[in-house]
């Protein structure tokens, strides 16, 4: 130990541990959660360990984040069962925190054209189509109708709404969580997105365009169908006789 200049007390203490001289001073209490998360991760040494440095810290650091990636569309669809578990679960004054959905519009383009047809997305099974893979379908059909016949030939609508609201019991999900965590069975869950019931038959994606763009408008609705997690097909209905 060596004498410390900057203490007050004069005493012979360490230097590095005096909490005026050294550079790691002590932390009020509000501050001392922060600090944990610092504390308890390993220095950083590459650039490997620094991102996965920054994503615990991120993980760590923001309330209610868990860092696992959005699961797949398997796990929501439904298409073995032979029956939904129930009715659509759509009473939001019963359950809060239901995320917004991320379809931004659901009728493009000229609204009041003259078109010769009608072009539908039907599905030829029974499922659920989560909030996500029907605005993935939504940009794709409508950046390649826009980019190819323009916005004023032609009228698109998505003509399912996502009511239903999904539930997930979140779980640990890594090796040897069974050992740790079982689950109580049937639990409720909380919202993590939400999605629309779909039955054979109905139409989701709907295209209105003139004679001459309908080769344009099938390939359109080919590229957002594949964005759905269930079979479809396309039908043509003549508008005009």
């Amino acid at each position: 130990a060596q004498d410390c200049e900057t203490c007050a007390r004069g005493a012979r203490v360490a230097h590095n541990s005096c909490p005026q001289s050294s550079p790691w001073k002590p932390l009020p209490l509000h501050s001392r959660r922060k600090a944990r998360i610092e504390v308890s991760l390993p220095p950083v040494s590459s650039p490997g360990q620094r991102s996965l440095h920054n994503q615990a810290v991120y993980a760590e650091s923001k309330p209610g984040a868990t860092g696992m990636p959005q699961k797949p569309a398997r796990c929501y669809t439904k298409r073995r069962s032979k029956a939904f578990s129930g009715p659509a679960y759509t009473r939001r004054e019963y359950i809060h925190g239901v995320p917004p959905p991320k379809i931004q519009k659901f009728t493009m383009g000229n609204p009041h054209g003259d078109y010769d047809y009608i072009l539908e997305v039907y599905v030829e099974e029974r499922g659920q189509i989560r909030h996500n893979a029907l605005e993935a379908a939504r940009v794709m059909v409508h950046k390649y109708l826009s980019t190819t016949i323009g916005d004023q030939n032609y009228l698109f609508r998505v003509r399912v709404y996502p009511h239903h609201v999904l539930r997930e019991n979140k779980m640990m999900a890594f090796a040897g969580a069974d050992r740790l965590q079982e689950g109580m069975r049937q639990a409720f869950g909380k919202p993590v997105g939400t999605a629309a019931r779909v039955y054979p038959g109905q139409a989701v994606l709907e295209v209105r365009v003139r004679k001459e763009h309908l080769e344009h408008a099938k390939e359109g609705l080919r590229r957002g169908a594949a964005k759905l997690p269930l079979p479809t097909r396309i039908r043509i209905i003549p508008i005009k006789k």
